[in-house]
């Protein structure tokens, strides 16, 4: 599907609702994507300046998606691309876009949470003397929705 009219382009909808609700403009939206304003506005109103029809690439997509919270795989479906058609075993595609980990981490309790924040800070910063034990003792910890 591509985008002919602002009733036929889902994704434009999708974008709008999204960034309103977060409060940005479409300049704040695209700074946080990494693109252009005007390539923002395509995507809002689902054609360009010539009047063809954008076709965004999955890069921009899962961008788009992470500057306003939302799930790489509604982005992918409102544009018109089939998600199961995403090979994120490829090197430098994300396995989950920051939505989703966000609502991950919201699913935790709190040594879970910290368990989780202490091993990324972990690949951040390693530290050659630190072994998997740690994490592996707070990984099976009690389900969220029970007291610790």
């Amino acid at each position: 599907m591509s985008g002919q009219n602002s009733t036929e382009w889902h994704l434009g909808t999708l974008l709008r609702e999204a960034r309103l609700a977060r409060h940005l403009t479409q300049t704040a939206a695209a700074e946080r994507a990494g693109i252009s304003r005007t390539l923002w506005q395509q995507l809002e109103t689902g054609s360009r300046p010539d009047g063809r029809p954008v076709n965004p690439k999955r890069d921009t997509l899962r961008a788009v998606a992470a500057a306003v919270d939302l799930t790489e795989r509604e982005t992918l479906e409102a544009a018109g691309h089939d998600p199961s058609d995403h090979d994120i075993s490829r090197p430098g595609r994300p396995l989950a876009s920051l939505a989703e980990a966000r609502d991950l981490l919201s699913r935790l309790n709190d040594r879970q949470r910290q368990a989780v924040v202490d091993m990324i800070r972990a690949f951040h910063d390693p530290d050659p003397d630190l072994t998997a034990e740690p994490f592996r003792q707070d990984a099976t910890l009690t389900p969220p929705d029970q007291p610790e």
